[in-house]
């Protein structure tokens, strides 16, 4: 065997005299023959023109978004009423599956959000005050102002 070997070059594929694998790493290698970069040239400018055109088509939608007046805005139904009314789709379609769905998601912003509350009861013992504090304590709980004066 000798330490030479040919390298192929891409003439040589062309001729046949090289076959390379299409997942060889050799796909990789840039190509510069003159058909291919045209043919590159080719999909750039069809993808600029594609590019300007949906700019072109986006600037006429903001320009009329911004031209439309308030009252038609006013007249364009919010989210939550779209929900209702696809909510009474899915009723009138029997399926009820996604009108329970869709009616979990409107209660969340009809209905406010209810709290749990908890009652704290608080026992006091009463067994360790004198009596003069007993007695303040019942004049506080019922809420007269009566002092003893001794």
């Amino acid at each position: 065997m000798s330490t030479e070997e040919k390298v192929f070059t891409q003439e040589d594929v062309n001729e046949g005299k090289k076959k390379i694998h299409p997942n060889s790493l050799a796909n990789l290698k840039p190509r510069h023959d003159k058909q291919h970069m045209e043919m590159m040239c080719k999909k750039a400018d069809e993808a600029r023109l594609k590019n300007d055109l949906m700019k072109e088509q986006m600037k006429d939608v903001l320009k009329l978004v911004n031209n439309l007046s308030d009252s038609l805005m006013d007249s364009i139904p919010k989210g939550l009423t779209v929900m209702k009314l696809a909510m009474i789709k899915a009723i009138s379609a029997d399926d009820m599956v996604e009108a329970s769905r869709l009616a979990s998601i409107v209660a969340e912003y009809e209905q406010p959000k209810l709290q749990r509350s908890e009652t704290i009861n608080t026992n006091f013992d009463y067994t360790d005050l004198t009596d003069e504090e007993l007695k303040a304590e019942m004049d506080r709980i019922s809420g007269s102002s009566n002092e003893t004066g001794a």
